[in-house]
């Protein structure tokens, strides 16, 4: 019934991938350098398996796929000379540019092939091929039914074409070329390296690696076969892993970084002052889920008292930044959004909720497991976890205990052993909304709740198919989004959402310019330093 879509998915969440390493240097003693800040050690720099936003982050700088994300959020061609649609929208020709790896191997069609047969491989952990089984017989293909992958309707006819036929028109397609699953790969390194490719695997973006120190950086020099680098754009990039926020801010008063992505809301004040603070909307949002397998969050009047009882605008005030409260699912910015949709906070409404609840004196060896507010340990997840507990104590009489972990920790856990309650961030994977709700398709492993839905599901199948670029499309469209987002946010209260993100980039002296887009990427042909 056209597209099925699977059981995978991103998140895109709110943390690398590597490129062979040749040759070293210290970036902190070179001029020519920018210095990022990452929070956190990758948890994964497979192009097939990465996920996140700082993976993501760090693959921008070192790889370029078919079509890429500007710093204005405007898709354009990367390694795509041109992008035909066939067919009505259910086949699309790529041609591509004469492109080199950073070691000087022709970029060939056929590298995509691979890659996007190494996403379909059974068993692989691919969390975006959710977005693959488009492609007519992929999702069979990752299931282990079909096992001559020369059915699945992708193809490389010649060194510089690719031919894709999809399951239905999904207008949105090269749109999802831009994404790390679908980059080349190079069969040859990952035949020599095995699982530890990633670390030798050649570059097609403006970076390739020089040196990497697990947990403390990432050197990147500039990839010399990259046919688009300007002139005045930085010869190295430094990513430096810094978990700590308070040290962060000091790293970047005292020029040892450049941009900081996350630092405490006081010292950012102080920076704003200064004129060092460039926001950018940020098409994510934060929110909570429940583990609907355990009671009581298995039942819909529980997770409504507590989508009532908290206060999103106060929340936000206490976090001192700019992000923005939200009932709504789907960030304002992005096509299909509707800023009405959710529950709001309303006390008297979350203890009339609440009431229908069962007492937890019936259930109290279960229920004493079950109020448990899990994050990732930051300082922003912890003032937000404090003040939601503070909420629902105030609104329901309850306790919750928070649990904090590092980020892997608690990516794992997730997947393992999911907190009863627990806080997420999912940031879109491109200019859609779409890319917001099919987290939530059944079976999705990024959809920690358990909860699955054949009406969604089937939702999902139709929003799929309308190409918003059709005539007349854009209202049936919307109608059939408003649907699926009252389905989860108030027919059933899947998750509750909490804030839409801003991007607030702290920055040193030495940087003249730069711009992040909508998913959180550097658009690094904007970055440029102080002469």
């Amino acid at each position: 019934m056209g597209v099925v879509m699977g059981k995978r998915l991103c998140f895109l969440i709110l943390a690398l991938w590597a490129a062979g390493c040749s040759g070293g240097g210290d970036g902190a003693a070179d001029p020519s350098a920018v210095r990022i800040h990452l929070s956190s050690e990758p948890v994964t720099l497979d192009f097939s398996a990465a996920e996140d936003g700082l993976s993501m982050r760090v693959l921008g700088a070192l790889m370029s796929g078919l079509t890429r994300y500007d710093g204005e959020n405007r898709l354009i061609n990367g390694i795509a000379e041109s992008i035909e649609r066939k067919n009505g929208g259910r086949g699309f020709r790529v041609r591509l540019r004469e492109w080199k790896w950073s070691d000087g191997v022709p970029v060939r069609a056929a590298d995509f092939v691979y890659g996007i047969r190494r996403t379909l491989e059974p068993g692989a952990v691919t969390k975006l091929a959710d977005l693959l089984f488009f492609i007519k017989d992929a999702l069979p293909y990752k299931q282990g039914k079909l096992k001559d992958f020369s059915k699945v309707g992708v193809r490389a006819p010649d060194d510089r074409t690719l031919e894709f036929e999809l399951e239905s028109a999904f207008g949105f397609f090269p749109h999802i070329l831009s994404l790390s699953m679908t980059f080349p790969q190079r069969e040859d390194l990952v035949a020599k390296w095995g699982a530890r490719w990633p670390e030798h695997m050649a570059a097609t973006g403006p970076y390739r690696i020089a040196r990497w120190e697990r947990d403390q950086a990432l050197w990147l020099e500039r990839n010399p076969h990259y046919p688009d680098f300007a002139a005045d754009m930085p010869s190295r990039i430094e990513f430096r892993v810094v978990h700590d926020e308070n040290t962060a801010a000091n790293l970047l008063e005292s020029g040892k970084l450049d941009l900081a992505f996350r630092i405490p809301a006081l010292e950012l004040e102080r920076f704003r002052k200064t004129g060092r603070v460039k926001e950018f909307p940020f098409f994510a949002t934060y929110y909570l889920g429940f583990d609907q397998r355990k009671a009581p969050w298995n039942l819909r009047a529980a997770r409504a008292a507590v989508a009532h009882a908290i206060d999103r605008g106060s929340l936000v005030r206490a976090l001192g930044g700019g992000d923005r409260a939200a009932t709504s699912w789907i960030p304002p910015e992005v096509p299909g959004a509707n800023a009405a949709a959710g529950l709001k906070h309303d006390v008297a409404r979350a203890r009339a909720e609440w009431k229908k609840v069962p007492s937890s004196k019936e259930k109290s060896a279960a229920y004493s497991k079950a109020f448990v507010l899990g994050f990732d340990a930051a300082a922003k997840n912890q003032t937000a976890a404090e003040k939601i507990r503070a909420d629902v104590k105030d609104a329901l009489g309850i306790e919750l205990a928070l649990r904090n972990r590092d980020w892997k920790t608690y990516v794992r856990e997730l997947s393992a052993d999911t907190p009863p309650i627990y806080r997420f961030g999912l940031m879109s994977l491109f200019v859609d909304a779409f890319a917001h709700l099919f987290l939530f398709e059944s079976g999705n492993p990024n959809n920690y709740t358990g909860w699955s839905s054949g009406e969604y599901d089937r939702l999902l199948h139709a929003i799929a198919a309308i190409d918003p670029a059709g005539a007349g499309a854009q209202p049936r469209r919307q109608k059939l989004i408003d649907r699926a987002q009252k389905m989860l946010l108030v027919d059933d209260v899947v998750i509750v959402p909490i804030f839409h993100y801003v991007q607030t980039v702290a920055f040193s002296k030495r940087m003249k310019d730069f711009r992040v887009n909508g998913m959180g990427l550097i658009d690094f042909a904007s970055l440029r330093l102080a002469k």
